[in-house]
């Protein structure tokens, strides 16, 4: 078992004053089999007091509204965390993790580069996912700022640039075309950066986690947050407000394990 400590902070600027301002966050670690919580605080500025749900894909949301006029909307979420080796047992999956969505339909140059890739020689879906996964990271380049949070996998795919968000679509929708259910998980990673996005993929009653734009399996030092059928299921951030004001975001996540190490 290993420890870590993680800071997530988001600062949303607005050009105008805004006021009452509805949001739906979704920045704490949920719970899962290989995390447990160990502490953590969510600070919001301005202060209000938060409603705390369960949303319809059992991720935890943390949700208000700030009526008083305002230019900034900052919340900061801080913890730790114990983790095992990321498997989750699950006798149950939902038929929608086979289903194509919106941001994850597949192209036909997306068939063609699965079919190129010879899986059925493959019985193991994990050996299968493991091929995808590296493929997609070979192929892709990645290129913040070509892309956004409403661009599908085909159009990413087309012009091989994109980030963390595009690299995991892709993953979904070879997989689903491959039968395989999968599903889409935003969190932290290891380091210093920002919000992170990988795929979680099912085989004999377990998800597995893989990272297509890092190239690797998950195992430690990935703190999930959410999980969904795509990116649109599980933002970190949704709201509206009154007042016609462009935002502006800067986020900042760290992650470092404790120095305990294994405990």
């Amino acid at each position: 078992m290993k420890r870590y400590h993680y800071y997530y902070q988001n600062i949303v600027c607005f050009d105008k004053p805004v006021s009452y301002h509805f949001f739906k966050l979704r920045c704490l670690p949920c719970m899962a089999q290989f995390q447990s919580i160990i502490k953590e605080s969510l600070i919001v500025n301005p202060k209000i007091n938060m409603n705390i749900g369960i949303d319809s894909f059992g991720n935890r949301v943390q949700y208000g509204q700030i009526v008083e006029s305002h230019d900034k909307f900052i919340y900061t979420a801080e913890g730790e965390i114990n983790q095992t080796s990321y498997v989750i047992f699950d006798k149950n999956i939902p038929f929608y993790y086979l289903a194509e969505t919106l941001l994850t339909k597949i192209s036909n140059s997306m068939v063609s580069f699965v079919i190129s890739l010879k899986l059925n020689r493959i019985n193991s879906i994990i050996e299968k996912v493991s091929l995808l996964s590296h493929s997609i990271f070979s192929y892709m380049s990645y290129c913040p700022g070509f892309t956004n949070d409403k661009t599908p996998a085909q159009e990413a795919f087309n012009t091989g640039c994109g980030v963390c968000q595009d690299y995991a679509h892709i993953l979904i929708s070879m997989c689903r075309f491959c039968n395989i259910p999968c599903r889409y998980v935003d969190g932290f990673m290891l380091g210093i950066g920002s919000t992170h996005a990988w795929v979680e993929i099912y085989e004999d009653n377990h998800w597995y986690a893989f990272d297509p734009t890092n190239d690797v399996r998950v195992d430690y030092g990935y703190i999930k947050i959410a999980q969904g059928r795509d990116a649109a299921d599980c933002p970190v951030n949704r709201g509206i407000f009154r007042g016609l004001a462009i935002e502006d975001s800067k986020v900042s996540v760290c992650v470092k394990e404790e120095t305990a190490g294994v405990l």
